[in-house]
C-alpha cells in the first residue's frame, strides 16, 4: 500500500483470526517501538512508544534551548535508535 506505515497511528494494533478444530479467535497486539516494549515508567523505565517518541529538550536558566554545536542536551536519556531523525 503507497504511503501506509505500519505503526503510524498512535496505538495500532495487528489484528488476526485465526481458526484451529473449526474454532475461530481473534487475536491482537500492539505496535510499540524497538527498545520501547514491555517498559514502564512506574518501573524506572521508560513507556512503550506507538507512532512517535517525544523527548524534552533542556534548557538554560534564561530559558534557551540546550542546542549547541550541533549537540540537544534532553532533560531525560532518550530512545532513539541510530538512524533515527529528530524533528519539530
Amino acid at each position: 500500500m503507497d504511503g501506509y506505515r505500519i505503526g503510524a497511528k498512535k496505538n495500532d494494533a495487528l489484528k488476526c483470526l485465526i481458526t484451529q478444530s473449526g474454532v475461530t479467535t481473534s487475536y491482537s497486539g500492539r505496535i510499540v517501538m524497538p527498545n520501547t516494549q514491555g517498559t514502564s515508567p512506574v518501573t524506572g523505565g521508560y513507556e512503550e512508544r506507538t507512532s512517535e517518541k517525544t523527548s524534552l529538550i533542556g534548557r538554560s536558566t534564561a530559558g534557551i534551548n540546550s542546542i549547541s554545536s550541533n549537540t540537544i542536551t534532553f532533560t531525560k536519556v532518550h530512545q532513539f535508535l541510530e538512524g533515527e531523525s529528530v524533528c519539530s
